[in-house]
């Protein structure tokens, strides 16, 4: 029954994907906001493609660490575009469409149970409205960043686990669990559903009469699912401390060890640049509306959907607390919080507007959604597609610079990853090299330019010098000779002497 409603959601999917310019964004490289992040993903990919590592040897394309390897995520999508690559060359978008591929599962399901609390399929569609006008799902459901096919993972975890209530079938529990944990591998913080999702069956275990079998069977798969994510963590510390590496963030970031001035910059930029990123204002008021419906009609909500929307809630305020320093430039840290979302919603049609039982009366509210949801659309359907067009500062601009870097780089007779390069200047760990397609360094700022006598940096065969008056610096003109000039573009291929 529900799959004969599909077509009105890929309908749906289709004119959202048209109207935030998908089809261009499709095939556009790394740019615009957190540059940075996107980069260094793609930058395991390089590393990858170039070296032809096991699995777990993953590493980037700088060398700060040793031979550059370094570990984070669980680099099964990086891997598998690696693979790719080997028979469609280095093309960047490739990540981007495998985790597209991802979201657009998550999305599928969050439709599914939506329908599944309100039995509309126009209400449903009409709520999907709060996920899809906002700036953050729109702008990284398409992208390189790991937290939105994270998301998608951990909703189909979601979705299985109360299918299992619905009828227990150890198959639904295998595949509960394998996507929670397939999530979490991806970003450990997102372990916090699976936790919920068990809360949920243990506060409910009355009402469910399962077996001391099926609690054995759930005990097992969640221990294993643990014991997995500890290993991998376990794995990402060792790995990075032998190869002599901190970048990559491995702990929280509580709120209790931060002075009040931090806090304050925090809260100022969750509630004053990010807040209508996370959501538009109308989405927000009806946000604010269901919570209040829903505080009345608490005790009339299904048992479960109730069990799991406080039993997350709590989750998703221990993980604000815990990461909380995270949240001042990171704005896809909420992709954690769009489950408890999507939660919200279903027991919104659950406990209130199912329960209407003048229709008029429910027409009326279904109007109230839909109108609010295409205003939320309206108001920032315009700052999704300026994200996409945006070249962040001092940043994202190094990629444009180097579209054609490797195209210069064999007109000097240098093939892809051959030589060392050190990039000045360049802010970002990876973006330089990632478009230039070599190992290397990249140093920020004149400051920095006393690396250059680092014995590992010496190894360094190559220079790219991105601003002219870098090449007046002592450290440079004394040791490094040009090659080439563009002094259109302001690039400078150096070698040493």
């Amino acid at each position: 029954m529900y799959f004969r409603c599909m077509r009105y959601l890929f309908l749906l999917l289709a004119f959202w994907a048209w109207w935030m310019e998908y089809p261009k964004v499709a095939v556009q490289d790394p740019s615009g906001i957190h540059f940075i992040r996107q980069t260094d993903g793609l930058a395991f990919v390089s590393y990858y493609f170039e070296t032809d590592n096991p699995f777990l040897e993953s590493g980037t394309l700088n060398q700060s660490s040793s031979e550059g390897r370094v570990a984070c995520e669980l680099p099964v999508f990086y891997y598998l575009t690696a693979k790719i690559y080997a028979y469609t060359g280095i093309y960047f978008p490739i990540l981007r469409w495998l985790h597209g591929i991802v979201v657009l599962f998550g999305i599928l399901h969050v439709f599914l149970f939506l329908k599944k609390w309100s039995k509309s399929t126009v209400m449903s569609l009409s709520l999907m409205l709060m996920l899809l006008t906002s700036v953050v799902f729109s702008y990284y459901a398409f992208n390189f960043l790991p937290d939105a096919p994270a998301w998608a993972l951990v909703w189909m975890g979601w979705f299985y686990a109360f299918r299992l209530i619905e009828n227990w079938n150890l198959k639904w529990l295998i595949v509960s669990i394998f996507f929670f944990l397939f999530g979490a591998l991806l970003k450990p913080t997102f372990f916090i559903h699976a936790v919920a999702a068990a809360g949920m069956w243990f506060w409910g275990r009355k009402e469910l009469n399962w077996s001391v079998k099926n609690w054995t069977q759930i005990g097992l798969f969640l221990i294993t699912a643990v014991l997995l994510i500890m290993g991998w963590s376990l794995h990402i510390i060792q790995y990075n401390t032998a190869n002599h590496d901190d970048y990559f963030l491995v702990s929280t970031r509580p709120i209790w060890k931060m002075d009040s001035d931090d806090i304050l910059v925090v809260w100022d930029h969750m509630t004053g640049y990010w807040f209508r990123d996370y959501l538009a204002k109308d989405a927000w008021r009806l946000l604010l509306g269901m919570l209040i419906l829903i505080g009345f009609r608490w005790r009339k909500m299904n048992e479960h959907l109730r069990n799991a929307l406080w039993i997350l809630t709590l989750g998703e305020l221990a993980y604000i607390v815990l990461f909380f320093g995270q949240f001042k430039d990171h704005d896809y840290y909420i992709w954690n919080i769009f489950p408890w979302l999507i939660l919200v919603m279903a027991a919104f049609v659950n406990s209130f507007w199912e329960a209407l039982e003048h229709r008029g009366i429910k027409v009326f509210f279904g109007c109230i959604v839909l109108v609010l949801g295409i205003t939320a659309w309206r108001s920032n359907e315009k700052v999704i597609r300026w994200r996409f067009a945006h070249e962040e500062p001092n940043l994202a601009w190094v990629g444009k610079r180097l579209k054609n870097g490797p195209e210069m780089l064999l007109q000097q007779g240098i093939q892809p990853f051959s030589e060392k390069v050190v990039v000045v200047p360049d802010f970002t760990r990876n973006g330089s090299l990632l478009f230039l397609q070599q190992e290397g360094w990249t140093l920020a700022d004149s400051t920095q330019l006393n690396r250059l006598s680092e014995e590992s940096v010496q190894a360094a065969t190559l220079m790219v010098v991105l601003d002219s008056s870098y090449l007046h610096f002592p450290e440079i003109n004394q040791y490094w000779k040009i090659q080439m000039s563009d002094t259109a573009q302001e690039i400078f291929l150096l070698r040493r002497y």
